[in-house]
């Protein structure tokens, strides 16, 4: 048995694009040279994404098919550059001719019917503008849809923003009387749950511009009465430079006349017919649990979330979050889950990942090792499960026909593995797919709860590499088991030529291999890459996939031992981590909430270092040294793993460019480490010794300065000249100082700071600005290494001169700026109150920092708080700026991404939420305790409308890295942003899990919050707690002592004095400048189990 890759395809080219079409009729992509049109590449078992629906409508009811097609009823036609759909649907019968001439394209769809009968036409087009393999959000994120209301229609130009300088123009040479430009909009959100198109059930286009990440555009014709043929002419046309040619509207006149300028074709070759025996888009249908159900199956629910009398999900006592398929009518972000082996270990040794959502989607984005490149199954393409056939689905057999499962009557996450319940005539099946601890493989078990026996087909959509169509397939079998290698030519073959994926199956019933071929009536394959098990007569199976990267086999253990395994260790992994307070509190509510979201938190946190990848962010297998200096680190500072933190720290500083002292703003890590980017921005430099110092004063292990280790060459990445850290550290600050803005101590704002989106316009902008966040950074970095090494005179003075430049130059009118420009003996102030350029006036990176690193005059903390709660509060947290960057058009000036991303998400909308944490630490570092408390609690999603009432339904179990303002443009944004401030304005989660968030989150919650820390290896306690939680309890092991911490709270932050074991230690340190700090307590004091009241 063989499983092609390789889709036959009918191309039709003309002026540099190219239309790939399927023998069906399906448009698989549309390109101009290399770049993407289209946005998803379409098969013939999926169908495709882009089409035009005819509705009709006779009697009053109503029915819709597509006209294009493998779903649709047409017969295809082809000649040259021109196409023929033909079909009948209802008594109307329909042709759509298709021309493509130049760089313009045509759909002309003529209906014929009878009197009674009233027919409209819906035109839907993905778009992208892009590289084919774009990440699709993030492509969506930088075009720009507007439009133009003329000749009695609509039409919509899309431009890239980022990337080719692509236009796309589509619209009607004929009325339409609504539009659409998001597939949100169109397919609409409850899609997930009955597979119907919301434009054609609900009747009209909402007419609005929706700058989300589903980029579809979509028109809809007036509705006429068929007693009479009715045509509707639909265009395309591609501005493939508009730098060069300008922004101008091609007019009606003028694509009129390009079109009548080629006749219609009249002979045409004929395709026969693809007529397949089962659809995925034939889904089975979402049957919800009734509550006697719920609470039969269910009977423990924590934090139990409800919408008009709905439950929609809830958590159990052990944090297994479930979630009902009516939850999904809220989200335009799925449920989901990524699992993989745990991560407290060398992220070099190759572990398995899977990514899994609530729609039946039971495995995606299968990898082993590296998450990039050594993929076996695709990834989920998109929000809506509109297209089916990605990853591992399960078709059952009801009523003599299959069916996909999709939506089930509710979904079980666990930290390790998911589980999806559907209820079939009484039956409860369960599906169920999971990870080990330690060994590489995927499990998948099925079970009916009554024993009933099913025939079922199992689908995979095989990859082996990046991305399916790209690379051969070479499948093999021994006995019953199923193995796939990686071709040659793929990284993960030349790399690991040993790596493969091995497949077994153990069943009560009969099980055979089969491809795509037993999807179509003729039963001949049309080289898609799916591998099918058809099951028969089975009540319960189970399916391994093994991830082999050697000649050993790995032993197998069913999925109960599988979770409880891996439940102990994670709770192990937390170091016993528990908050208890009185029931009578009136935050112990928020506090059980912590207790569950913590294992949630230490899950995401463990992907993003040992197999960096997320939800919405997909791609990835490589660290941002930023990030792996914060993130990860920090977790395992958090709970005393510092063993890895050194590990991290070791690999870092081998990254340092052997040319430049600097370091690449990301990199792989493992086989693939040659790949690395060649620059980076002006903070990346500091991090490295940002972490080594604080390592240092963690764990007084100066011998790692001793350690060698190599650099990295910039073009190569090939590993020279082994030296200690130590001269690594030397090599560091001399490229810092080499970096100084002439006549200053001023570090170069190079290529930006933490915020991506304010990345530099003009080149010059590198040298001559600077950020007071990373000169912030940079002092309290060196001085951190100075405080633990007690040496390097050269240093200190080095600070003490940056530290005279930050006051000099940041701080005017007694406010700091954001950014400093000096050209000569002129300063410009960018992001004050000064600032006529931007309009911006504060930044909350810039008090953060200057709090932490404690540069500011204590006599300035309560006035800077004052601005922080008057220009930068928000009822979902702390944003970025008092106010946005603003859009205008995508035509950048200053600040180039901020200035061309079109929808108002993530960073663009000013609530990320890694900032907000680093505000949770400078309020902990000021001893601002009801505040750190409060941020705390507005983002934590579980039951989030409790503390933040603008808050829309999000996933409960992850971490989101933005709070995203619910507004549809960024002009919108820009016009009606204070409406955030008061929450007339709801709020939604951004991106998920791929961030150094759950990490610095944890940091701050167990040593600013709870104040448990290591100070050169000891035990420090220093916590900033408010009064109301008077009584909190915290359990957690330090160094293998059980501590058992009661916090009797007078004052709010640092020691008076602790009781450990009933021996009192007065507070003994003052290593804090704006309030008392905490006390240090010897390991001699430390029994392996220990009661400690801190009094403070």
């Amino acid at each position: 048995m063989k499983i092609k890759n390789q889709l036959e395809k009918i191309i039709l080219k003309s002026g540099g694009i190219k239309f790939e079409v399927l023998p069906s009729g399906d448009i698989h992509g549309i390109y101009y040279n290399n770049e993407s049109i289209s946005m998803y590449r379409a098969n013939m078992l999926d169908g495709m994404l882009a089409n035009i629906y005819l509705r009709v409508t006779k009697d009053g009811r109503s029915g819709h098919t597509k006209l294009l097609g493998v779903d649709s009823p047409s017969e295809l036609k082809i000649s040259g550059n021109q196409m023929l759909y033909e079909g009948e649907f209802e008594n109307v019968r329909y042709k759509v001719h298709f021309k493509l001439i130049g760089l313009n394209w045509f759909w002309k769809v003529r209906i014929e019917g009878e009197k009674g009968i009233f027919g409209e036409v819906f035109y839907g087009q993905d778009v992208s503008l892009n590289y084919p393999y774009a990440n699709e959000a993030y492509v969506c994120q930088y075009l720009d849809h507007s439009v133009r209301l003329s000749d009695g229609a609509y039409h919509v130009r899309t431009k890239q923003n980022q990337g080719p300088a692509f236009i796309l123009q589509q619209g009607s040479l004929t009325p339409n009387v609504a539009f659409a430009t998001d597939g949100f909009d169109f397919f609409g959100k409850e899609y997930k749950l009955d597979n119907k198109v919301k434009a054609l059930e609900a009747g009209t286009l909402p007419s609005r511009v929706y700058q989300y990440e589903f980029a579809y555009i979509a028109f809809q014709t007036p509705k006429r009465e068929l007693s009479e043929p009715y045509e509707a002419l639909f265009y395309a046309s591609l501005n493939p430079d508009w730098e060069a040619n300008g922004l101008e509207w091609k007019s009606v006149k003028e694509l009129q006349a390009i079109h009548d300028s080629v006749p219609d074709e009249h002979a045409y070759v004929a395709y026969p017919k693809i007529e397949r025996a089962i659809s995925f888009q034939d889904i089975y249908p979402y049957l919800p649990f009734d509550d006697s159900e719920l609470k039969e199956m269910f009977p423990e629910k924590m934090f139990l979330e409800e919408e008009d009398g709905t439950i929609l999900s809830w958590f159990s006592e052990k944090g297994t979050h479930y979630v009902t398929g009516d939850k999904e009518r809220y989200l335009e972000r799925p449920d989901a889950n990524i699992i993989t082996n745990q991560g407290m270990r060398d992220p070099e040794i190759p572990g398995i990942a899977s990514t899994n959502y609530i729609f039946g989607v039971f495995n995606s984005h299968l990898s082993l090792g590296n998450v990039q490149f050594n993929r076996l199954l695709s990834r989920n393409k998109t929000p809506l499960n509109v297209l089916k056939t990605s990853g591992q689905r399960l078709f059952i057999k009801h009523e003599g026909k299959y069916k996909l499962l999709a939506m089930p009557a509710a979904y079980e996450m666990r930290f390790n593995s998911s589980a999806w319940y559907y209820k079939v005539d009484g039956d409860v099946i369960k599906v169920e797919a999971g990870v080990p601890a330690n060994e590489t493989y995927v499990r998948l078990e099925f079970s009916s709860r009554l024993g009933r026996k099913y025939d079922l087909i199992l689908t995979e959509e095989l990859v082996m590499g990046e991305a399916e169509y790209l690379h051969p397939l070479h499948l093999d079998f021994e006995g019953d088991a199923a193995i796939l290698s990686f071709d040659e030519t793929t990284l993960a073959g030349k790399h690991h030529p040993e790596y493969r994926f091995r497949m077994e199956i153990e069943s009560d019933g009969k099980s055979r291999y089969s491809g795509d071929e037993i999807f179509y009536k003729d039963r001949q394959s049309r080289n898609h890459p799916l591998l099918c098990l058809e099951l028969e007569n089975v009540s319960s199976f189970s399916y391994t996939i093994k991830g082999l990267a050697s000649k050993a086999d790995i032993q197998i253990r069913n999925l109960e031992e599988i979770k409880e395994e891996y439940y102990a260790l994670h709770m192990e992994n937390m170091q016993g981590f528990r908050l208890e307070i009185d029931p009578d509190n009136p935050n112990h509510r928020e506090i059980k909430k912590l207790n569950i979201l913590v294992p949630w938190y230490l899950q995401n946190a463990l992907i993003h270092y040992a197999m960096p990848h997320g939800l919405e962010q997909y791609g990835g297998g490589a660290w941002g040294t930023r990030d792996v200096c914060q993130g990860p680190a920090e977790l395992f500072s958090a709970f005393g793993r510092f063993d890895l933190v050194k590990s991290i720290i070791l690999k870092v500083y081998e990254r340092q460019f052997h040319e430049t002292g600097d370091w690449p703003q990301w990199f792989m890590f493992d086989s693939f480490g040659y790949i690395q980017a060649d620059s980076s921005h002006g903070d990346i430099i500091v991090w490295p010794l940002y972490l080594l110092a604080n390592y240092l004063l963690h764990t007084g292990d100066k011998e790692i300065l001793n350690e060698v280790v190599p650099y990295t060459t910039i073009r190569t990445g090939e590993k020279v000249n082994p030296e200690s850290i130590h001269a690594h550290v030397k090599r560091e600050i001399e490229a810092i100082k080499s970096n100084l803005i002439p006549g200053t101590h001023l570090s170069g704002y190079g290529g930006g700071d933490w915020d991506d989106t304010l990345q530099p316009v003009e080149s010059e902008l590198r040298t001559t600005m600077a950020s007071s966040w990373t000169v912030a950074l940079t002092i309290e970095a060196l001085e951190t290494f100075l405080f633990a090494c007690d040496s390097e005179n050269e240093i200190r003075e080095l600070v003490e001169e940056i530290k005279k430049d930050y006051r000099k130059y940041f701080i005017k009118d007694g406010v700091p700026a954001g950014f400093v420009r000096i050209e000569g003996a002129q300063i410009k102030h960018i992001v004050h109150p000064s600032d006529s350029l931007t309009g911006i006036k504060y930044r909350l990176l810039s008090f953060n920092r200057g709090f932490i690193s404690e540069i500011f005059p204590k006599e300035d903390i309560q006035p800077y708080l004052d601005l922080i709660d008057k220009h930068l509060l928000h009822p979902d947290g702390v944003r970025l700026m008092d106010t946005t960057v603003k859009y205008q058009g995508g035509i950048p000036k200053i600040f180039l991404r901020a200035e061309t991303a079109t929808n108002f998400g993530r960073e663009i909308g000013l609530l990320y939420v890694h900032a907000h944490i680093r505000y949770l630490e400078a309020m902990a570092k000021i001893g601002a305790a009801e505040r750190l408390f409060k941020g705390i609690k507005v983002i934590n999603p579980i039951l989030i409308k409790e503390n933040v009432k603008n808050a829309l339904p999000r996933q409960s179990n992850v971490y989101f890295s933005s709070s995203d303002g619910d507004f549809p443009t960024r002009y919108q944004a820009d016009r009606d942003f204070d409406k955030l401030r008061t929450g007339e304005v709801k709020v939604k989660g951004g991106w998920r899990l791929y961030s150094s968030g759950p990490g610095i989150f944890l940091r701050q919650l167990i040593n600013s919050f709870l104040g448990i820390n290591f100070l050169d290896n000891q035990l420090y306690i220093d916590p900033v707690i408010p009064k109301s939680l008077n009584g909190l309890k915290f359990h957690f092991k330090f160094k293998n002592h059980e501590l058992n911490v009661t916090y009797e709270i007078e004052e709010e932050a640092g020691v008076n004095q602790a009781i450990v074991n009933g021996k009192v230690i007065p507070r003994n340190t003052n290593l804090r400048k704006y309030r008392k700090s905490g006390v240090l307590i010897p390991d001699c004091l430390l029994m392996d189990k220990n009661e400690i009241i801190i009094k403070m």
